[in-house]
């Protein structure tokens, strides 16, 4: 609330009066802010009783990544040279880079608990949450 809404609810009062209101109410704020901090963050005191509540439970933002987007995909020392294994869908993996060998795009990844510097071909990955 603005201070200027709250001289207006308080009209027929002396300025003076207005102005300690608010200093209240701000001082109060002030003593609510403290003990919001000094309690835990899963349980934060209310402003007005001072009781305990749960903390707000909303949804937590989805985490993307980048995964194999196909079954028996396979995985290459070198872009279409030696393949090493096969991994399935939903593996994840960490983008290295990438690069175009004969019109085809490569991605030199990571594979999460496997592999490490390996390619896998474009079509193959996606980006999963």
């Amino acid at each position: 609330m603005k201070i200027t809404d709250v001289s207006r609810c308080f009209a027929p009062l002396a300025r003076v009066a207005v102005l300690a209101a608010a200093m209240g109410a701000i001082t109060m704020l002030g003593l609510a802010t403290a003990e919001m901090t000094t309690t835990s963050s899963t349980t934060p005191a209310t402003a007005a009783t001072g009781e305990h509540v749960a903390a707000p439970t909303g949804t937590a933002a989805k985490r993307t990544y980048f995964c194999v987007q196909n079954n028996n995909t396979r995985y290459w020392r070198q872009p279409n040279v030696d393949p090493l294994g096969q991994v399935h869908r939903g593996q994840g993996l960490d983008n290295l880079g990438g690069k175009y060998i004969e019109g085809v795009y490569w991605y030199n990844v990571n594979l999460w608990g496997g592999m490490r510097n390996v390619w896998i071909l474009q079509r193959n990955v996606s980006v999963c949450e």
